[in-house]
């Protein structure tokens, strides 16, 4: 559980198995009530099925891949007013 008062949010980070433990999801409840009467966000991520690592990869990689693209495009717009300039 990471709380974070400066922005009045809370992330629970639940491993596969409390996810599908209900007695582990009930003795939440307490905390969830006391975040919500303070009227804090809270965001319950549950762990996967899939490899992390893997994806983490793959995530990375397309985000590269779009940073790369934008980056292309920006030069080649750069370039054509540099073009229009000179004409």
């Amino acid at each position: 559980m990471n709380v974070h008062h400066d922005k009045k949010t809370v992330d629970i980070w639940l491993t596969r198995s409390e996810a599908r433990d209900e007695n582990f999801r009930k003795s939440l409840e307490p905390y969830l009530g006391q975040f919500k009467e303070k009227k804090y966000f809270v965001s319950v991520f549950e762990s996967g099925e899939r490899d992390l690592f893997s994806d983490t990869v793959l995530l990375l990689r397309h985000n590269l891949e779009l940073q790369i693209k934008a980056e292309l495009a920006a030069e080649q717009v750069a370039e054509a007013g540099r073009v229009g300039q000179k004409a």
